[in-house]
């Protein structure tokens, strides 16, 4: 099976991420964050929106870890805001993922503004690192004859999404529950290795590492043998129960994750951001790496035209310590800074 994963960025997850989610399959989890996956032929096509957002940021984070295509999602409706600059600099923030942006839900009432909105997005991006990846803006006027053609475009680009940078096995969970006879189950992503049923694995944790055995593997409710960069699964594991299961965790190759309390982030303040990050402030932020989202204060900042402060649209080394460790690999190559509240106005993703 090739799995073909779309993260919406939207606030729109009720309605047109719905639709489209519906098109390409059934509902399959509604909780922060709605997936919706299906079955044609040998490819499974999978959606997952943010419900909450912008209200709630973390969902987001969350839900751009999943896909290998980031789709901003928007109506003619939408204003060209700080809220919609706010999901542009998300968009930028996944350089692995192929992102595209769509304009749906057009009505006779509203679609006089599509060709501006249109117009206005192309120019922002322009001015953004998506200028090369982003050519054009799909526009779905009719989402019932657009939609087939919008699962093809998914389907040609599936070739460009840029490899993992690591054969280690990294397991993405997004839910856990236990099933009577079967024992815990977990649903994840798989974003890079591969893995058999009954190998070992390392559960990740702030505070202690675990083994675990996969039991069986399952897609599409049909079993498996193995799994791959890319497939959603669901696995049945010893060594652990659900109620100790969180996002925040992970299964990965034994050895190939450490904890961290204190790390350094080389990024770029946003040009957007209204900020200015001074380490004499002790101002908490939260920092993002795969589904983790944890506060952090900045000790030390180099490299930046003014000691100890990193300036919008300045790059620099931040040094951050956490309020509890935060996991990843050697390997990890990318993680986003933002100010974790709810949304009022101002750009909460700093970089």
């Amino acid at each position: 099976m090739k799995h073909h994963s779309i993260s919406f960025i939207t606030t729109h997850s009720d309605t047109i991420a719905k639709r489209i989610g519906e098109f390409f399959g059934k509902k399959a989890s509604d909780t922060d964050m709605v997936f919706y996956d299906g079955l044609e032929g040998d490819n499974v096509y999978i959606t997952v929106s943010p419900q909450g957002y912008p209200d709630k940021l973390k969902t987001l984070l969350q839900c751009l870890n999943i896909g290998d295509f980031q789709v901003l999602l928007v109506t003619p409706d939408d204003k060209l805001d700080a809220l919609m600059g706010e999901m542009i600099v998300a968009m930028e923030c996944h350089p692995d993922t192929i992102p595209l942006v769509v304009i749906a839900g057009i009505t006779k009432l509203n679609e006089y503004a599509v060709d501006d909105l249109k117009a206005k997005l192309i120019q922002v991006i322009k001015n953004t690192s998506l200028k090369d990846k982003v050519a054009d803006v799909i526009v779905m006027r009719d989402m019932e004859k657009d939609l087939p053609a919008f699962k093809q475009t998914i389907t040609m680009l599936a070739a460009k999404i840029p490899k993992p940078r690591s054969d280690n096995v990294r397991i993405l969970i997004d839910a856990a529950f236990t099933v009577k006879g079967v024992g815990t189950v977990i649903l994840g992503v798989v974003k890079s290795g591969t893995f058999s049923a009954n190998d070992m694995l390392e559960f990740t944790d702030a505070t202690e590492f675990k083994n675990v055995i996969v039991k069986s593997i399952q897609m599409q409710d049909i079993d498996q043998k193995s799994a791959t960069r890319g497939d959603r699964v669901g696995l049945a594991i010893k060594g652990l129960k659900a109620e100790d299961i969180s996002r925040d965790n992970m299964l990965v190759t034994k050895g190939s994750m450490k904890a961290y309390q204190e790390f350094k982030i080389k990024f770029r303040l946003s040009k957007f951001s209204k900020k200015t990050i001074d380490v004499k402030d002790k101002q908490l932020y939260h920092v993002a790496i795969e589904h983790q989202v944890i506060g952090v204060v900045p000790v030390k900042i180099e490299g930046s035209s003014e000691a100890g402060v990193l300036k919008p649209n300045e790059e620099g080394t931040v040094t951050f310590k956490a309020e509890k460790k935060m996991v990843f690999g050697d390997d990890c190559s990318w993680a986003i800074v933002t100010m974790l509240e709810k949304f009022a106005g101002r750009l909460r993703i700093l970089g």
